[in-house]
């Protein structure tokens, strides 16, 4: 499961306690993947947060190092069990059948991002971010934070089974913003289009108050009134991807 947008990582963390058969795999995944420090932990679903923003990014490695140190998750040395699928970015781990959580501090889409472009630290000032708590146990021996590659963003995406999105705000299509057929607020096509592309057949797509465009092949399945005080309720919407179904050139 990837969650799109994970901002401070409350959904994967959750997913990964409630989804997971008893301890989690955790990694902070970034452009020194393959440096000796790498870290993982273990569970039974591999759960996945992509955030832009570095420091929503860095809230959600602070509350996994919580974890760790509730013992609720437990860091094992990627680079010892898996060397070359850790150097590729690839987060599959032989340890007990375990599974794993990594948030990614990056970009889904090959656009730049000019509000966020600003917000783009060196490594060695992510990893500042995430070391201001001294208490926490785990700081000197958890992966330093690093900015992930798109190309390593769009292999995860292109691997998943499940995306969530909270694309509330997200902008809406130029040419049909109002799709008066499905009475919903259709996606843009960066994020229709892009996904489409990355993702493989078969994957389930749920965002909030933005269908994904069904004429880049993404079917609806479901949607689901939601309470959501922030603004006054929400509308999830379920889609699978069907390749060679896209309207879109």
């Amino acid at each position: 499961m990837v969650d799109l947008g994970s901002g401070c990582g409350r959904l994967v963390l959750y997913a990964a306690l409630t989804r997971g058969g008893g301890g989690g795999i955790c990694h902070d995944w970034g452009q020194d993947d393959d440096d000796e420090t790498s870290k993982a932990t273990k569970l039974n679903w591999d759960v996945h947060g992509i955030e832009i923003g570095t420091r929503l990014h860095s809230l959600a490695i602070r509350s996994l190092r919580r974890g760790v140190d509730k013992g609720w998750f437990e860091y094992v040395d990627m680079m010892t069990n898996n060397t070359d699928d850790a150097a590729q970015g690839d987060d599959k781990v032989d340890d007990d059948g375990g599974r794993i959580i990594t948030f990614h501090n990056g970009n889904a889409l090959s656009l730049e991002d000019p509000y966020f472009a600003h917000n783009r630290p060196l490594s060695s000032t992510s990893s500042n971010h995430l070391d201001d708590d001294k208490s926490s146990t785990s700081s000197s021996s958890s992966p330093p934070s690093h900015l992930s590659t798109f190309d390593s963003i769009r292999s995860l995406l292109s691997r998943t089974d499940l995306i969530f999105a909270y694309s509330t705000v997200w902008e809406t299509s130029k040419i049909r913003p109002y799709d008066t057929n499905l009475g919903a607020m259709v996606l843009s096509s960066k994020w229709s289009r892009t996904l489409a592309s990355t993702c493989k057949d078969g994957c389930v797509a749920i965002t909030t108050d933005r269908v994904l465009d069904p004429e880049a092949g993404w079917k609806l399945l479901d949607r689901m009134e939601v309470n959501n005080p922030c603004v006054w309720g929400s509308v999830g919407y379920i889609s699978v991807l069907e390749k060679g179904k896209t309207l879109m050139t």
